[in-house]
């Protein structure tokens, strides 16, 4: 889910499956790789499982491959929770 700029003002759902994970020195952290279809924009929405309707991660970052594949990578919940909690007590 987010606002991705092909989205307009509403929420955008995307589906798509988790394909793998990824780690990257650069990036600071492991990813869930996906083949969920995104934009611009879609990176600070919120990734659910579509069974159990969990929270999983954050959309973070996009990759294109050479032969016209796309992935999104989402940030896992064991980052992003504690910053929630974090910005949650702290404001």
């Amino acid at each position: 889910m987010g606002y991705p700029s092909t989205g307009g003002d509403r929420i955008t759902i995307a589906s798509g499956e988790q394909s793998g994970w990824v780690t990257d020195s650069e990036m600071a952290g492991e990813f869930y790789k996906t083949s969920a279809k995104g934009s611009p924009g879609l990176s600070g929405g919120a990734a659910f499982d579509g069974v159990t309707g969990e929270f999983i991660g954050v959309p973070t970052a996009a990759l294109n491959t050479d032969v016209g594949d796309s992935f999104i990578f989402i940030r896992p919940n064991e980052y992003i929770l504690p910053i929630l909690d974090k910005a949650e007590k702290y404001g």
